[in-house]
C-alpha cells in the first residue's frame, strides 16, 4: 500500500480513540465537536454505547446546546451500527461480553412476532421528550420538527 494513503487513517484512529473516550466518559459536547470537525460519522455518539447515551439524553442535549448541532444529530441518524467496527478499540471484560451477548439473545427473542422500534426512533423518542421538557419559548422547536420527520413509522 502506498504510503500516502497511511497518512491520513493514523491521525483518524487517534481521533476515534478520543472520541471514544469522551463517549464513554458522557463528554458529549467535546466528542459531538471533535466528530463534527473531523467529519466522521455523529451516529458514533450513539453507537459506541447505545445504553448510556439513552440514559444520558439530558446530559447530551445540555451539553451539545445549539440547536443547529442537534438538528444536524438528528439528520445525519441512520439505522446502521457503526460503533460496531470500532470494537477492536474498546477492550471489553468477559463480564461485558457476556452481558452484552445475552441482552443480544433476549432482544432477539423478544422480538419475535413483535415490531422492532428501530435505532432512530429510539434516539428520536427520546431527544423528543427531552426538548419537549426544555422547550421553552420554542427554542427547540426545529430539533422537534425534525425528530417528527425523521422518525420512521
Amino acid at each position: 500500500m502506498p504510503r500516502g494513503n497511511l497518512e491520513g487513517i493514523y491521525p483518524r484512529l487517534i481521533v476515534l480513540h478520543k472520541v471514544i473516550e469522551d463517549i464513554e466518559a458522557k463528554k458529549y459536547g467535546k466528542a459531538f465537536k471533535a466528530l463534527r470537525q473531523h467529519k466522521i460519522d455523529i451516529n458514533l455518539i450513539y453507537d459506541v454505547n447505545p445504553e448510556l447515551f439513552l440514559a444520558n439524553v439530558p446530559l447530551f442535549v445540555a451539553e451539545v446546546q445549539k440547536v443547529d448541532y442537534l438538528n444536524l444529530f438528528i439528520n445525519s441518524l441512520v439505522d446502521d451500527d457503526q460503533g460496531s467496527e470500532l470494537a477492536f478499540m474498546r477492550p471489553l471484560d468477559p463480564e461485558e461480553v457476556i452481558k452484552r451477548e445475552h441482552k443480544e439473545f433476549m432482544a432477539e427473542i423478544n422480538s419475535q412476532g413483535q415490531e422492532v422500534t428501530g435505532k432512530i426512533n429510539k434516539i428520536c423518542n427520546a431527544l423528543k421528550t427531552e426538548l419537549l421538557l426544555k422547550n421553552q419559548n420554542n427554542f427547540y422547536l426545529l430539533p422537534i420538527l425534525t425528530i417528527y420527520v425523521k422518525k420512521q413509522p
